[in-house]
């Protein structure tokens, strides 16, 4: 492991039928100005030509490998899943993560690596994780917002992070650079949580230090075949908007309990150090859940703790979900 001011930043990069867009965004890794890095390929599976084009690639720039297995189709968490646990095995000083359709701004990785750096030497053997602002783009990379965060109606919370972590996730994937302290104690991902963004967000809300850069380092691709989209909150209006945020987020906040449950379990079941304060409000927001408690209580303690969505119309939408709701039987 590289212990100098040059460190190498393994880049792990999680590939499904990206043929149309992933020369772009290995192009925009090899055009850093940072060159210390090595970026892995796990393809989950791909029916198109992804494969031949990464091998193409790769014989000519030894940087770029595949991480090849038997697992198959694993889906895009536990595609990246894997690729963190790899990184974790080889002791990874440095961990960005890279979607396959994106393009990365020149100067993103040596950008990070500073502020990483800087945060590091403030905080002696902490977790760190630095995530950074998006501008969307088309199929073609022609600007629709200089802001996916505005464009979301989402923002970097300066403190107390996990009145919004636990049920939402404001800090996007594929510009996280993050260091081995954290990759220490996030993986291996759990099976239930959602995204593997949000997994490593929690853990560095618990025990470590989160750091946003305000400017986007990546332009986020929009097409029809992104997995997760940028849904921009201002238009819920249309109503098909609606239909989507109400049947997709009534399995996501199931989801995001159950994976809180998991969550507190790995950290109380393997007494991980992290703040009592930190440890006592997942508990408590965990115990609204609880079949015992009548929906009265799990709305006077939901205001009490703060747990809130980061949209006025997403967080009310939230609430009453909160209030339709009976029972989840595993938060013990």
């Amino acid at each position: 492991m590289n212990t100098g001011q040059n460190p190498e930043i393994l880049i792990l990069m999680g590939t499904y039928n990206g043929s149309l867009y992933i020369e772009d965004q290995i192009d925009s890794i090899q055009a850093q100005y940072y060159e210390n890095w090595r970026l892995v390929i796990r393809d989950d599976g791909s029916t198109d030509n992804t494969l031949e084009i990464v091998n193409a690639i790769s014989q000519k720039d030894n940087r770029v490998e595949l991480l090849l297995d038997n697992k198959g189709n694993l889906g895009a968490t536990a595609n990246f899943a894997v690729l963190l646990k790899y990184a974790k095995e080889n002791a990874a000083r440095y961990v960005a993560l890279a979607d396959q359709d994106d393009v990365w701004v020149k100067g993103k990785l040596g950008r990070q690596l500073d502020v990483m750096l800087n945060a590091e030497r403030e905080n002696d053997g902490t977790p760190v994780l630095v995530y950074s602002d998006l501008m969307v783009v088309d199929r073609n990379l022609k600007s629709v917002s200089a802001s996916m965060m505005a464009y979301q109606s989402i923002h970097h919370e300066v403190a107390r992070h996990l009145n919004v972590l636990l049920i939402q996730n404001y800090v996007t994937g594929c510009t996280i650079l993050f260091n081995n302290a954290l990759l220490k104690v996030a993986v291996p991902v759990a099976p239930s949580a959602l995204m593997h963004d949000w997994w490593l967000a929690l853990w560095t809300a618990v025990c470590g230090k989160l750091s946003y850069i305000d400017e986007p380092l990546v332009y986020y691709r929009q097409h029809e075949h992104n997995e997760i989209g940028a849904l921009n909150i201002k238009g819920l209006f249309v109503p098909r908007k609606i239909w989507r945020l109400w049947k997709d987020g009534n399995q996501r906040f199931i989801k995001s309990i159950i994976q809180a449950h998991d969550f507190y379990k790995i950290i109380d079941e393997k007494n991980i150090s992290v703040p009592l304060n930190s440890k006592e409000f997942i508990r408590n927001y965990l115990r609204l859940w609880d079949k015992k408690q009548s929906t009265i209580f799990r709305m006077n303690n939901l205001m009490r703790l703060g747990v809130r969505k980061q949209n006025l119309l997403a967080h009310l939408i939230f609430v009453f979900r909160c209030i339709l709701f009976r029972h989840f039987t595993n938060t013990k």
